[in-house]
């Protein structure tokens, strides 16, 4: 995994976790996540992915699926990309009594289930990135990504470069220049 915690306390702003060949984020057992602004993809060509690659669980399982443990998960996750090359790419395992909540607004998610339908995300629209297949994950001028993240209070200023975020923000890691 390129970002794993296990029942962690994790937050990340501008961040850009992609091209891992299996999870770029894996929450397990719990754990309270919190991220803005980041970009989760996964376009590598590095072995055979049949999972999604954001992985949300208050459980730990054994190779049989049996709970052997579950705790509180709490994941919030506003103007960010959850894309990849399947069709799933957000895989959330709920069990046992352990709370699961989460909170996803203004986001780009690959997902058939399309779990968060009331909350600004898009699903399975391409984001149009500069050229995922060679990690550039900035928008390209066609990007629906443009202008179309939900304001922040406090605001994210700057993207991953640095370069000002103005007005309504892109979703992901990065603005593209006007």
């Amino acid at each position: 995994a390129c970002l794993a915690g296990i029942t962690a306390k994790i937050s990340a702003e501008n961040s850009v976790f992609a091209q891992t060949g299996s999870y770029a984020f894996l929450g397990l057992l719990g754990g309270s996540y919190d991220f803005k602004h980041c970009t989760f993809a996964n376009y590598t060509n590095f072995g055979t992915r049949q999972d999604g690659h954001f992985a949300l669980t208050n459980t730990l399982r054994d190779g049989n699926g049996k709970i052997l443990a579950t705790a509180d998960l709490t994941c919030n996750i506003v103007n960010s990309v959850i894309y990849g090359t399947l069709t799933e790419e957000l895989l959330l395992d709920k069990g046992g009594a352990a709370l699961f909540n989460t909170n996803f607004k203004g986001n780009f998610i690959r997902s058939k289930s399309k779990p968060f339908p009331s909350a600004d995300n898009t699903y399975n629209k391409a984001p149009l990135f500069k050229d995922e297949f060679k990690a550039d994950f900035r928008p390209d001028t066609l990007s629906p990504l443009h202008n179309m993240g939900i304001p922040l209070s406090p605001p994210v200023t700057v993207d991953v470069l640095g370069n000002p975020r103005i007005g309504v923000p892109d979703v992901g890691a990065f603005e593209r220049p006007d």
